[in-house]
């Protein structure tokens, strides 16, 4: 007969192992248990009135850069816009400012002596343009002019016998500084045009002819 080894007693846990056990299930009953539930439910709700905090605020960005938009959009809308065309006068050109804008304009400063440069072929004019004496300084007319909305008023002449040559290929550029009549905000009208084969147009390097 064949004898079987009697099998080993479970092992009975000793009190100090029960009351461990006991300690760590109480843990996670009161972890999971109200009053903390209450307090997890706080920090979700805290969270989602933080999302929708953001989101108000990224509305509320957007609508003011909306309306900024809007405003700017309306004070071009009313504003004077002085452009600076030639026409034929005499020996020369006479350059006027036409005020294609939808509010009065007040022209405060102006070079009545417009020079022209003659500029060969494969020359170029200077990259910043220089103006008379004022501009830079601030000068003002002792009468500002004001232009009417859809009016026209004379701001300078080119009065040469230099712009008929057949070779001529001359620059003429001058500017003009003007407000407006619903706040302090001064505008620049920049030109230059070119003087060649009898005719006159537009042209010369980037900022001589600029409207702001």
């Amino acid at each position: 007969m064949v004898v079987q080894p009697a099998s080993p007693l479970q092992k009975q846990p000793t009190q100090q192992q029960a009351q461990q056990w006991h300690r760590n299930w109480h843990r996670w009953i009161v972890w999971f248990w109200p009053p903390v539930w209450s307090n997890w439910a706080l920090v979700v709700a805290a969270i989602w009135a933080g999302c929708i905090a953001l989101r108000t605020l990224s509305a509320i960005e957007s609508q003011a850069e909306m309306a900024l938009k809007q405003t700017n959009l309306q004070i071009a809308m009313q504003r004077p816009w002085l452009l600076i065309k030639a026409t034929h006068k005499g020996m020369g050109y006479a350059f006027t400012a036409h005020n294609t804008g939808n509010s009065p304009a007040v022209i405060t400063w102006r070079d009545p002596f417009i020079p022209g440069y003659d500029i060969k072929t494969g020359e170029s004019l200077p990259p910043t343009p220089t103006y008379g004496y004022g501009f830079s300084e601030g000068g003002e007319l002792v009468h500002a002019l004001w232009v009417a909305p859809g009016e026209t008023e004379e701001i300078g002449i080119f009065d040469s016998f230099a712009a008929f040559r057949p070779d001529a290929r001359i620059f003429v550029f001058s500017a003009i500084k003007y407000g407006n009549t619903y706040d302090d905000t001064i505008h620049e009208s920049r030109f230059c045009y070119r003087i060649s084969e009898g005719t006159i147009a537009l042209d010369g390097p980037p900022g001589y002819n600029d409207y702001n």
